[in-house]
């Protein structure tokens, strides 16, 4: 919550070591940018891009994250943007993502039965937005949800940053 304004700078790539970027309710601008540049950034785990990119459209181009992009994205909250458009696949490619918060958006379409082969996600907020059809039936099967022993190998010995979510408050 600053006063940020603008497109995220290509510089941010010599930041080799970023791994948790919040910069959450600002006024950013150019979204596919953003995601262009950010995957950029291979070390980084955590991205809260929530509020910024009002009424931009979410970009649906599957080539946007390439097999070498956010390989170690963990948490992805892009809630409160108004995006339109769909629930994007290149989603699919983010295998290491636990929490994704895409809710407080203009979303339409069908909610994606791929999440449901997300094998580590256990948080995901779509609400708010305007997804219509059934409940894909794949997410019940979400991995990380339904198997004991991923819980039990869970590596407790590292300190947790827990993401907290108000409602009304997205990411």
């Amino acid at each position: 919550t600053n006063h940020l304004t603008g497109e995220i700078p290509p510089q941010i790539h010599a930041l080799q070591s970023l791994s948790f970027l919040s910069i959450s309710n600002n006024t950013l601008t150019n979204v596919t940018s953003a995601i262009r540049i950010l995957t950029g950034c291979k070390n980084l785990s955590t991205l809260i891009l929530s509020k910024n990119f009002y009424n931009e459209s979410l970009p649906g181009d599957d080539g946007l994250v390439d097999s070498e992009g956010f390989q170690n994205l963990q948490i992805l909250g892009l809630g409160g943007c108004q995006f339109s458009g769909q629930v994007p696949s290149w989603l699919t490619k983010l295998q290491k993502l636990e929490v994704l918060d895409l809710s407080v958006n203009n979303l339409t379409g069908l909610v994606p039965s791929w999440l449901g082969n997300l094998p580590d996600l256990f948080y995901l907020d779509l609400s708010q937005n305007l997804l219509s059809g059934n409940f894909p039936v794949e997410l019940t099967g979400l991995p990380r949800l339904v198997r004991q022993q991923g819980t039990d190998q869970v590596d407790q010995s590292y300190l947790e940053l827990p993401v907290f979510v108000q409602p009304e408050n997205v990411s």
